[in-house]
């Protein structure tokens, strides 16, 4: 039968959590110098500035046996 699992992250943590994942894609692909402090805070801005509220549902439904 089709359930329903709810995640709950606070929005300042769901910010921080993607705003650390660009900044260190953005260093691997060499557009952001990790000793910069200001273009580093300034990701972090920008992450908060488009996240107002988040809200994540995934919706699991069971499959027939694989047999």
């Amino acid at each position: 039968d089709d359930s329903q699992l709810h995640m709950y992250m606070p929005t300042k943590s769901f910010i921080n959590y993607f705003a650390n994942l660009e900044v260190i894609t953005m260093m691997q692909d060499g557009k952001l110098d990790p000793t910069d402090a200001a273009a580093v805070a300034k990701v972090y801005a920008d992450m908060e500035a488009r996240v107002e509220s988040i809200n994540v549902s995934f919706v699991m439904k069971a499959i027939e046996e694989i047999k």
